[in-house]
């Protein structure tokens, strides 16, 4: 509420104006918040449990690449259309184990076809959104 009073210059008058630079630096940061780690993998979770990938879509730069361990490179195209056509694919126990506004590093669990599996992932940040998604994955013994 304060920054957007700030925007609209209703309240310039009753702050002092050497804390004008203070607040436009705040509103510029508000802006260029990329997304969190545990928001992006919630967002990929939802995308296959519901069988779309409209969310996922917003979180992507247009240059997005997805690599796979088995499954090879995705452009963002391929990596839209999966996500939407992958249903059976069961992501949880979402964890991050690193980020900063450039990288982030998670784990999650997996089930697909009835197989257990652990995965990494490691993303890269760009204009505020994931440019590279990149995940390898190991099976977990029954």
């Amino acid at each position: 509420m304060f920054l957007s009073l700030y925007r609209d210059h209703t309240i310039q008058s009753i702050i002092p104006a050497e804390y004008d630079i203070a607040l436009t630096k705040i509103y510029v940061w508000e802006l260029e918040m990329t997304i969190t780690a545990l928001e992006a993998l919630k967002i990929w979770k939802e995308g296959f449990e519901n069988g779309s990938s409209d969310a996922v879509s917003k979180i992507i730069t247009d240059d997005f690449i997805f690599i796979g361990g088995t499954s090879g490179t995705r452009s963002r195209e391929e990596t839209l259309t999966w996500v939407s056509s992958t249903p059976d694919l069961i992501m949880d126990d979402l964890e991050v184990l690193y980020e900063n506004n450039e990288v982030m590093v998670c784990l999650h669990s997996v089930v697909r076809a009835g197989v257990n599996g652990q995965v990494m992932a490691f993303a890269r940040k760009k204009d505020a959104k994931l440019s590279y998604w990149r995940v390898v994955r190991s099976i977990k013994p029954q």
